[in-house]
């Protein structure tokens, strides 16, 4: 198993044995066990602002997730593997090669090496970050849901990651590969 899968195994293996807090495929940053209490702030500071609510994606913003996850798909079943890591965050790409990169895909997402549809969910933004279902199938018909994370950088939207989900379950929080 690689070295980069085995986190994102145990995350999942912890989540679904013990009262770990995890993340949804609602809010992948989000935990599940309240936060402990804290005492409120002085009246003379001004309070912490809240964090961007988590909302479902409009079409202007789905239909640009949608057209990422579609190019990188694309990309992959042409075995390109140079223009696939173009879809990926700034911050992904600086920290993998091409190489680990086609590894990590044919290795860890057989389905995605040879996908051939894909059907779209539930898409939610908060601020800077979005989330989006992705059922991928490959030319055997087998189908995996896929959670992508998405980061806006400074050039747009990029995928930052994404990890198995099922429908329902707790997803890992942060992967750290993209498909």
């Amino acid at each position: 198993m690689s070295p980069r899968l085995l986190p994102l195994v145990l995350v999942a293996a912890l989540a679904a044995c013990t009262d770990a807090p995890t993340a949804t495929l609602d809010d992948p940053r989000a935990v599940t066990t309240p936060a402990p209490e804290v005492a409120p702030a002085p009246e003379d500071e001004p309070a912490a602002p809240a964090p961007p609510s988590v909302d479902a994606c409009d079409d202007e913003r789905r239909a640009t997730l949608v057209a990422a996850v579609d190019g990188q798909l694309a990309a992959i079943a042409a075995q390109d593997w140079s223009t696939a890591l173009t879809y990926a965050t700034d911050g992904f790409r600086a920290g993998i090669d091409v190489g680990r990169f086609e590894q990590i895909i044919t290795e860890g997402f057989p389905v995605v090496a040879d996908n051939r549809a894909r059907d779209i969910g539930r898409c939610r933004t908060r601020g800077d970050e979005a989330t989006l279902e992705v059922t991928v199938e490959d030319r055997d018909g087998t189908q995996q849901l896929l959670l992508y994370l998405f980061e806006r950088g400074p050039d747009g939207w990029g995928i930052g990651g994404a990890a198995p989900a099922t429908p329902g379950r707790p997803a890992p929080e942060e992967p750290g590969f993209t498909v």
